[in-house]
C-alpha cells in the first residue's frame, strides 16, 4: 500500500461534486450516492488508526472515497484487508481500479449488500455502513 498514492486518489476524489448522485438500475432500484466530506474523511483515518483492525468491512463503497479514508488509516498495518460491498457494477469495477492503481488492500464485491454479506466469512474488527438505507 503507498500512503502517497491513496492521498493523491483521496485529493482527487475530494473534487467530485459533494451533493451526490442518483441512480436506477435495470430493476428499477433507485438509490442516492453521496460521498463522505473531508472531515468525515479524517474522522474515519482516526478511527481506523485507533481501532487498529485485521479486517475492515464497508458497506458501500461509492467511488471508494470513504475506502481510502479507511486505507490511509492502516498505513503501519501491513496485513490488515479492506472488503467493501458496491452495488451498481460499473461503479464497482472502477473502483476496484482505483484501489489497485493506489495499491490498496480493498477487494470490491459487487452486488446487493444483504446477498454479498452472506457470502463473506470470518471475523471484521471495523465495519463502516454507509450504503442506501431500505424502508
Amino acid at each position: 500500500m503507498t500512503t502517497e498514492l491513496i492521498e493523491s486518489a483521496i485529493r482527487e476524489l475530494e473534487t467530485y461534486n459533494k451533493q451526490g448522485e442518483s441512480y436506477t438500475d435495470a430493476t428499477g432500484r433507485y438509490g442516492w450516492r453521496n460521498p463522505v466530506r473531508a472531515d468525515t474523511g479524517d474522522l474515519l483515518r482516526v478511527l481506523t488508526i485507533s481501532a487498529n483492525p485485521a479486517r475492515v468491512l464497508e458497506i458501500g463503497a461509492g467511488h471508494g472515497l470513504s475506502t481510502l479514508y479507511l486505507a490511509s488509516g492502516l498505513a503501519n498495518h501491513k496485513t490488515c484487508i479492506i472488503d467493501t460491498i458496491e452495488f451498481d457494477p460499473g461503479v464497482a469495477e472502477s473502483t476496484q481500479q482505483r484501489m489497485n492503481d493506489c495499491k490498496a488492500p480493498v477487494s470490491v464485491h459487487t452486488g446487493d449488500a444483504l446477498d454479498v454479506i452472506g457470502t463473506l466469512s470470518g471475523h471484521y474488527d471495523l465495519i463502516f455502513f454507509d450504503a442506501q438505507k431500505g424502508c
